[in-house]
């Protein structure tokens, strides 16, 4: 049986086969970090079985190293097979119950990108297609992993004229501008955060919008441009009706207020700054989650 590597992302390895050929050849695991442009712990992870699927760019290098066919690695019974149980269960927690925030912010990502990464061997298409490319895009900008969430969204938008749905388009593109900003790529984030702006649909829901505007301040903050920073801020904070009570609106508005603290500093508003710092208190009392006492400390200005 021959997989079809190129109509997957990822793919089940099999940890027994790789293993032996690793031994056979009498390879390290150094060498093939090396040779593959991973780290080491990447490596180690394969070999253990602690990273059961691997995505299909390394896949053809890896056979490539150990002389086999990329078939030889993974576990064909897995390949293609009907969506899992658990698969099923993951997307919908994920999209039609929307509990996605809630498992972000418990930090259950390995587990959802293994589960996501592997339905693209499965048949999952139209906006359920899109909404698992966004979703992984979320998980890695959740660990750090802007170049890798940007990858996600790339592909996501590559296909942007099928795609129906535009508050989907707009959240992926505010997420990438985001990615981009947290790269230090302020000119492709600002070209990206304008454009937002400028097709911005009043109607949009205040959430997206939220986000916009507060990424949007951040990324002038980072520019030490704080009037226009201020005004993005202040602009986010209207965009909520103050009726959104969940631990993921909290969180960002603690975001919002602790930026805007920082910036009546410099301005020497002293005012603002404890009208800020007191609602930021209330926010981090309000968010009862085992976060809480790190949300206080890095909340916790010595002003």
């Amino acid at each position: 049986m021959q997989v079809r590597i190129n109509q997957a992302k990822v793919f089940p390895l099999d940890t027994e086969a790789l293993n032996d050929r690793i031994n056979r050849l009498g390879l390290k695991r150094q060498f093939l970090a090396s040779a593959l442009q991973v780290s080491e712990m990447t490596v180690n992870r394969w070999v253990n079985g602690k990273t059961r699927n691997i995505r299909t760019v390394h896949l053809k290098a890896l056979a490539d190293i150990l002389n086999c066919e990329p078939s030889d690695l993974v576990r064909l019974k897995a390949c293609g097979s009907p969506t899992t149980v658990l698969q099923r269960h993951i997307l919908k927690l994920l999209i039609e119950d929307e509990k996605f925030s809630k498992l972000a912010v418990e930090e259950e990502y390995d587990l959802l990108e293994a589960n996501l990464e592997i339905s693209f061997n499965t048949q999952f298409d139209g906006r359920l297609r899109y909404e698992i490319f966004y979703h992984l895009a979320v998980c890695n900008y959740k660990r750090e992993r802007p170049q890798r969430a940007i990858e996600w969204l790339d592909e996501m938008l590559s296909e942007a004229s099928t795609i129906q749905d535009e508050t989907l388009l707009f959240k992926a593109e505010q997420l990438r501008a985001a990615m981009y900003c947290l790269q230090g790529k302020f000119r492709l984030a600002e070209r990206g955060f304008e454009r937002l702006l400028r097709d911005l649909d009043p109607h949009m829901d205040g959430g997206l919008q939220y986000l916009i505007f507060s990424n949007f301040g951040y990324l002038k903050f980072c520019q030490s441009d704080y009037t226009r920073a201020w005004d993005l801020l202040q602009s986010a904070l209207d965009c909520l009706d103050g009726e959104d009570t969940s631990i993921k609106t909290r969180l960002n508005l603690c975001a919002t207020y602790r930026l805007l603290t920082e910036i009546a500093v410099i301005r020497a508003d002293m005012g603002n700054v404890q009208d800020f710092l007191a609602k930021l208190r209330g926010l981090v009392q309000q968010i009862a989650h085992r976060y809480t006492e790190y949300r206080i400390q890095l909340f916790d200005c010595d002003v």
